[in-house]
């Protein structure tokens, strides 16, 4: 679901390094490696060689590097710094973006991919995720930062992607705000969570598919009252539900559709009764034998009060509901 630009330019990166021809770096080699080599930490008897027209700094077995090298583009700056097996990156290891001085990642690798614990840098040195990598992915336990450097997702990845349980955070508040604490699914919110407000309130809490709300709770703007219980479709009531008031007495029980009141349910007025019937797009229809029944019954003066105040409070309910699902 939220795309990672940073880290997908990393990953390509990696896996596409450079093949060159460095004719024209043999006459300034020397120079090269003098300038950007760590001699504290390369062995004594460290060899320079070029293998598949790439330049290696370091200790050669049997024609490949062991243990600690450095590896170099064709203009000089490093590329690679760290442990090597059988020539590719093994241990622990740093890879530099272009300018050679800052890290792209550093951590962890396993036969030539990033696995293990580790930490990936934007072109400006800021972290853009740190944690647990698999096959050169995210795997296991990790935070996703965005390019603020404010968390983005914090929780479990699998192969990639937010996977199992993970708390996902607003994008442009001053600190992290969490907008959804649950369950994630390939990359998306799937699973039993709670989606919550900016200033901290719950909103939904139940189960979630592919990022919306498909059947739970949505509350007042308190975070504590239940405004409504029941199913959903793209976060607004649809299917069986109950909508209640907001000192949390019961409002309407029954059939809902885009957020209001459609099919069959009963209206409830705590101070005047409660009607059982059919509805239409949020409203009595009146063409129903049962609620023009009902409505006869009421007392003078009552029918289109009645009336007035659930067509209104249904209003509100959708408004609040739309306002909701836009934040």
């Amino acid at each position: 679901m939220y795309k990672r630009n940073e880290t997908n330019t990393i990953n390509k990166k990696i896996k596409n390094q450079p093949k060159v021809d460095f004719y024209l770096l043999l006459i300034t080699m020397n120079h090269v490696f003098s300038s950007n080599s760590n001699s504290n930490r390369l062995p004594a008897n460290s060899e320079t060689r070029t293998i598949k027209s790439q330049i290696y700094k370091g200790k050669f077995i049997n024609g490949k590097l062991q243990g600690y090298g450095i590896k170099y583009r064709r203009n000089g700056t490093k590329m690679y710094e760290g442990t090597f097996e059988n020539g590719i990156y093994h241990g622990e290891g740093i890879y530099y973006w272009g300018n050679g001085n800052t890290e792209m990642y550093k951590g962890m690798w396993t036969k030539g991919k990033r696995s293990g614990k580790g930490i990936e840098k934007n072109r400006n040195g800021k972290v853009t995720y740190e944690g647990n990598y698999q096959n050169d992915k995210e795997h296991g336990e990790g935070i996703l930062y965005r390019k603020d450097g404010r968390k983005m997702y914090e929780g479990s990845f699998l192969r990639g992607e937010e996977h199992g349980f993970g708390t996902r955070y607003y994008k442009g508040e001053t600190r992290n705000k969490v907008e959804y604490k649950g369950n994630w699914n390939g990359g998306s919110i799937t699973g039993n969570g709670i989606k919550y407000r900016r200033n901290g309130t719950k909103m939904y809490e139940g189960t979630f598919e592919k990022n919306v709300i498909v059947k739970g709770k949505l509350y007042f703007p308190n975070g504590k009252t239940v405004q409504y219980e029941g199913t959903f479709k793209y976060g607004l009531p649809d299917g069986e539900g109950t909508k209640y008031n907001s000192n949390g007495t019961e409002r309407y029980k029954g059939e809902f559709k885009n957020g209001k009141y459609n099919g069959t349910g009963t209206l409830t007025n705590n101070n005047i009764g409660y009607i059982t019937g059919m509805f239409k797009k949020g409203a009595l229809n009146l063409n129903d034998e049962n609620v023009r029944a009902a409505l006869n019954a009421l007392p003078p003066g009552v029918y289109r009060k009645f009336l007035k105040g659930g067509r209104n409070y249904l209003n509100g309910q959708r408004r609040a509901l739309e306002r909701g699902l836009n934040k």
